[in-house]
């Protein structure tokens, strides 16, 4: 497995997850936020992802402009190293 499968597949884990459970108030968990009471770049990214999962757009913009971006860009990243290796 390649370094880029490992990135692929965490990415495609992480997605996953806050597609599910995203968009929700909840802790926060950034190490960085808590550290330095500061929002770091990521920031939002779950949230937004769970928005734009529930295709509330203008919800998942508000949270993180790349949000939903991700929320595509991600699986179609995915299938496509599954289908390049496949061959």
């Amino acid at each position: 497995m390649s370094s880029l499968d490992r990135v692929i597949g965490v990415a495609a884990a992480y997605v996953g997850v806050a597609a599910v459970a995203g968009g929700r108030r909840g802790p926060t968990v950034c190490p960085y936020r808590l550290l330095t009471r500061r929002s770091c770049p990521a920031c939002g990214l779950t949230r937004s992802i769970g928005r734009a999962s529930r295709l509330d757009l203008a919800g998942a913009r508000a949270h993180h402009p790349a949000g939903a971006a991700l929320l595509v860009a991600v699986p179609v990243m995915a299938a496509l190293r599954l289908s390049s290796r496949r061959r």
